[in-house]
């Protein structure tokens, strides 16, 4: 699940659909997504974003290898 608080990576809110999307605040909250980007193993940072594809939260709920957002 893809969960924004405001910080790097632009406004993510804005490429899901209401029903794609769960807020838990005024900017925050959490959705579901197949996410391409550049990743840094060693410091478990991200780097660049090349795509965001909304999935629904149904999806990641179900799939036992997605743990909750945190």
């Amino acid at each position: 699940m893809v969960d924004h608080r405001g910080g790097r990576g632009g406004n993510i809110r804005s490429r899901f659909a209401i029903p794609q999307w769960t807020s838990t605040g005024v900017h925050s909250g959490f959705g579901c997504a197949c996410v391409l980007a550049t990743v840094s193993r060693g410091t478990a940072s991200l780097g660049d974003i090349k795509s965001v594809q909304p999935q629904s939260t149904q999806t990641c709920r179900s799939d036992r290898s997605i743990g909750a957002p945190r």
